[in-house]
């Protein structure tokens, strides 16, 4: 018999994806109605078009064009609306699992971080406003702090072209997220 304390088996990962969709379908219920979400800077027309200028976020604009040549603009608002909440739930989640030895009996804690991540005042003031660019960008913010973490604790290639995969991406969607990455990359390397 061979006792372990320090390894822990990790929690069946199905129940994770199942609790933050359950709170991501809690939380967008009454947003998935037929039809547009009208809110302040969330302007999504029937037909998305290809961005006219180009900016840091011209291949996310240009992709919305591509996915609404199949998905209706309506539908795909509210897939991106969800996958925020998703996003967020569980980075949070597997961040705090990644950086926290949990002793057994203790999982909740994860659940918790991840559901606070996801929905807060934060969150629900940046959805009202219509800012899903921003809430896209805070949604990958704790995927991005868990490579920082693995990058530092193993630097090696596959890592370096994860982190810098992330950080294109953070750049592509949100670039106001990404200088808070650079203030959070700066601070970890202290």
């Amino acid at each position: 018999m061979n006792r372990t304390t320090t390894a822990q088996t990790p929690p069946r990962p199905w129940l994770m994806y199942g609790v933050y969709m359950l709170l991501t379908l809690i939380v967008m219920a009454p947003l998935l109605r037929p039809g547009f979400i009208l809110t302040l800077d969330m302007v999504f027309t029937p037909q998305l078009r290809m961005p006219e200028t180009v900016t840091s976020s011209y291949i996310f604009h240009a992709a919305l064009h591509v996915l609404n040549l199949v998905i209706p603009a309506d539908i795909l608002q509210k897939l991106l609306l969800c996958s925020v909440m998703l996003l967020a739930g569980i980075g949070m989640h597997r961040l705090i699992q990644a950086v926290l030895p949990l002793r057994r009996g203790a999982q909740w804690a994860l659940y918790v971080a991840g559901i606070f991540y996801a929905v807060n005042p934060y969150t629900y003031s940046r959805l009202m406003a219509g800012q899903y660019a921003v809430l896209l960008g805070y949604a990958l913010l704790p995927s991005f702090v868990r490579l920082c973490i693995i990058f530092g604790r193993d630097p090696g290639i596959v890592p370096a072209i994860k982190l810098g995969v992330m950080v294109s991406i953070i750049g592509t969607v949100s670039i106001h997220t990404l200088g808070l990455a650079a203030i959070i990359l700066v601070a970890g390397s202290q």
